[in-house]
Formats: structure tokens, C-alpha cells, sequence
């Protein structure tokens, strides 16, 4: 198997399996302008959150498991609001937040353990 090293962000000289780099390529099309402290992410693997190197969440809940609930509440409000999960479950995310899916989630793989879909939301 050949792997691929990759040069940017919080993955920087990691090496992957070439059978895992359009996964890493279509994540990182959306995730590569996301800015530091302004995002809400709802994904089991913490490396979405930082995706470009920097933290990119605005507060505690960088995976949707965190412990964010014995934190006070953010009384930021996040620009961009990211999901990894299922359609259906996106669907419900989306309806019990009032949000929008946008686009159709992009399928993401970059190792054997981390895989999923992943999807933005709008308001």
C-alpha cells in the first residue's frame, strides 16, 4: 500500500493511504477557510474541529460527546455549524435546531478508524 504525506493543517506530516486522499481533499475544500473560534461542530472525531491546525470550535464541544455540559453556555453564536452523521440524523439535527442541511455531505474517510458523512448547516 503507498501512502501520501499531507502538508497541511492539524494532519501536517501524517501519512495516509492513497485510497483516503479524496476523502481528505473533499473535506478539506470546505473546512480549509474555516477561522479559528467561529465554527460548532457536532462530530465524534475531535480532528474535524481542528482541522486546519487551529481550534476552530466556539467552545468546549469539539466533538459531540464532550463534557461542554458542565461548562456555562457560549454566548457566541457560531458562523458555520458542521455535522457528521447520518442524512436522517442530519435531518433531525437540523429540525430540532432550526437550521438548513446544505448541499448533499460529503463522505469522509482519512484513516481506517475516522469515516463518515459529514454536512454544513445554514440558518
Amino acid at each position: 500500500m503507498h501512502r501520501s504525506e499531507i502538508f497541511l493543517g492539524a494532519l501536517s506530516g501524517m501519512q495516509i493511504e492513497d485510497q483516503y486522499i479524496d476523502s481528505y481533499n473533499a473535506v478539506n475544500t470546505i473546512l480549509h477557510s474555516v477561522a479559528p473560534g467561529s465554527a460548532r461542530f457536532a462530530c465524534r472525531d475531535g480532528m474535524i474541529s481542528a482541522w486546519d491546525g487551529s481550534y476552530s470550535s466556539i467552545d468546549a464541544a469539539y466533538v459531540d460527546w464532550a463534557w461542554v455540559a458542565k461548562n456555562p453556555p457560549t454566548i457566541l453564536a457560531p458562523s458555520r455549524i458542521f455535522f457528521c452523521g447520518t442524512a436522517e440524523a442530519a435531518t433531525a439535527y437540523a429540525a430540532a435546531n432550526n437550521l438548513k442541511v446544505v448541499g448533499q455531505g460529503v463522505g469522509y474517510r482519512p484513516s481506517y478508524w475516522s469515516y463518515g458523512v459529514f454536512y454544513e448547516f445554514s440558518r
